[in-house]
């Protein structure tokens, strides 16, 4: 389980038990973490897009009613409403480098794309050779080290609560 307090992103997976009646809850605190809303994406170990229903008629909690998925590993991510254009971006700076990236959630799949543009192309005075972009999961792992203009498509759920850093 993870919580990341800088932007209400939350995940979690468990094993789906058939065996167990009920239905699974979620706490998280709507008014404080998710005033605009929020996105609830709930995926195997796969990533493919588990069938349930949900049911909010608890102020606060949100109930997964997971009576026709498979038994197995149940990946839960729930972040703030994404503006309705699907995509967020973003400038980082270190080292005098200032690098824009941008992430789209398109919502058709569990993958998000990140887009990653150093800008103009470099002179001999001012190579990409010089740059080190690096997406990093909620873990502190690497997902994917960038030198170049690049778009990278890659979990969601490995990307939630992560970071974006130029080294």
């Amino acid at each position: 389980m993870f919580y990341q307090t800088a932007n209400a992103s939350f995940k979690t997976s468990f094993t789906l038990d058939k065996n167990v009646a009920g239905l699974s809850e979620i706490y998280f605190n709507e008014a404080l973490n998710y005033p605009d809303g929020y996105k609830l994406s709930v995926t195997d170990k796969d990533g493919g897009f588990v069938p349930l229903t949900t049911h909010t008629d608890l102020k606060n909690y949100i109930s997964l009613d997971m009576v026709d998925a498979e038994p197995g590993t149940i990946n839960v991510i729930l972040t703030p409403e994404m503006p309705a254009s699907g995509m967020a971006s973003g400038t980082e700076a270190a080292n005098g480098y200032s690098v824009d990236w941008n992430v789209q959630d398109t919502g058709k799949s569990s993958e998000c794309t990140f887009q990653v543009d150093f800008g103009p192309t470099p002179t001999a005075s001012n190579n990409f050779a010089d740059y080190l972009v690096k997406l990093v999961d909620s873990t502190g792992n690497q997902v994917a080290k960038i030198t170049n203009d690049q778009t990278i498509n890659t979990s969601c759920y490995d990307m939630a609560g992560g970071s974006v850093q130029i080294l």
